[in-house]
């Protein structure tokens, strides 16, 4: 008998103990891995419609890779829903329940849960079942209210060559912004729109930008800082590689464009040391690619989550043709425990910076994050790291043993 993850209850489990002829996999080194088999069953409250059809979507091909609509879940017995897939035992697994998009994902009957929801996650070393309870759908219900502390200022989209579709940046201006007459350094931030509004954000989910930056302020853990969220577009897999004719675009219009009008407009410190790029997932392979091609520009990048296997060889090649920009930069850069293969790719990419000479805690930062897994709200509850790397009123907050303070 396999293993019952009741995911709002997560109860015990018990594995087989016979592994039959070839369900094996094969580790990296060679050697075989078992194979385990996971059930998942969706059943509903009582008044949830779902007849447009249910989806799982979750971080390995068998869960399609992350694209909302792409495994349909199968009618089962008394108005359930389901399907069974095999994965190597031990991998983690990240999933959600979608109609077919994000903004549809599932909202489950457990008390405990994080709302918005979050990924549901498991690591299963047997033959298991999840069972789910779906009591609504995040498009179904009102959003909690989230105001923008502080003064947050959208501009006119713009067009730009290369790119197919224009688009509008947010500005978010530090307390003392018109008190006084002093410059800041700046913060430029990729998926602008998840980044300050639950509203705007894809999955109801925000990195809380507004409320993390105030409040390191506030307790005078950081400098004073202006924050630019540059929103995502249909295209952000291209746009958010520096190795694609796109990415290529999308560097020309953020640094010849948005930077030229930010620096313009308002008070800031332009040069690279006070100018940073952030992103997460695709947009920090992309925020690292633009800080090390263009380091007199961007003299921070914080990368949280980066997909850098999506690059790799391109990762490799301009690490080794070019060791001389990490010289000039302070790089952040993590994963969660829970989020393979960027977990194995992180620990790779921290290994070529020690290889050409970078020196841990004064050009870079590599932070593995216990049991986290790939969401906004894991970004958001780490996001005073690179925060404090870069901007830290006494240089790198940190304690010797635990690294950089908690919040």
């Amino acid at each position: 008998m396999g293993a019952l993850w009741q995911i709002e209850v997560f109860a015990g489990i018990m594995c087989d103990n016979e592994i039959q002829e070839g369900d094996v996999a094969r580790s990296p080194g060679g050697s075989k891995v078992a194979k385990v088999r996971v059930e998942l069953k969706v059943s509903f409250a009582p008044g949830v419609e779902h007849d447009d059809g249910i989806f799982v979507a979750g971080n390995i091909p068998a869960l399609g890779n992350w694209k909302p609509d792409a495994i349909p879940l199968v009618p089962r017995k008394r108005g359930t829903f389901g399907v069974s897939f095999e994965v190597p035992a031990g991998k983690p697994i990240e999933f959600k329940i979608t109609r077919g998009s994000w903004r549809t994902q599932a909202i489950y009957l457990d008390p405990n849960a994080d709302f918005p929801p979050d990924n549901r996650s498991l690591c299963p070393e047997c033959d298991a079942q999840i069972e789910l309870t779906i009591v609504d759908w995040l498009d179904r219900i009102v959003l909690t209210v989230d105001p923008v502390i502080g003064d947050l200022r959208t501009h006119e989209p713009m067009a730009a060559e290369g790119l197919r579709e224009e688009r509008s940046f947010q500005v978010w201006l530090p307390p003392s912004y018109e008190k006084c007459g002093k410059a800041y350094p700046v913060l430029y931030m990729l998926d602008g729109q998840n980044l300050f509004d639950p509203g705007d954000s894809f999955c109801g989910q925000d990195w809380k930008v507004d409320e993390v930056v105030s409040r390191l302020i506030r307790k005078k853990r950081i400098k004073e800082i202006i924050v630019v969220g540059i929103p995502n577009s249909a295209d952000r897999m291209a746009e958010y590689n520096l190795d694609r004719p796109r990415g290529k675009a999308h560097a020309r219009f953020l640094i010849e464009q948005v930077k030229a009008l930010v620096d313009k407009t308002y008070r800031t410190l332009p040069d690279p040391p006070n100018t940073g790029i952030m992103g997460s997932s695709m947009g920090g392979l992309y925020a690292f690619q633009l800080a090390w091609a263009f380091p007199d520009v961007f003299g921070l990048a914080g990368c949280m989550s980066s997909a850098f296997y999506k690059s790799w060889a391109g990762v490799i090649r301009m690490l080794k043709e070019h060791p001389e920009s990490g010289r000039h930069l302070r790089i952040y850069f993590d994963a969660g425990e829970l989020e393979p293969p960027i977990a194995r790719s992180f620990q790779r990419v921290k290994k070529l910076l020690l290889e050409i000479g970078l020196h841990p805690e004064a050009e870079f930062h590599a932070h593995l994050a216990p049991g986290a897994i790939h969401s906004e709200r894991a970004w958001s509850d780490r996001l005073h790291r690179p925060l404090e790397f870069f901007f830290g009123t006494s240089g790198i907050a940190t304690d010797p043993k635990k690294g950089i303070l908690p919040r």
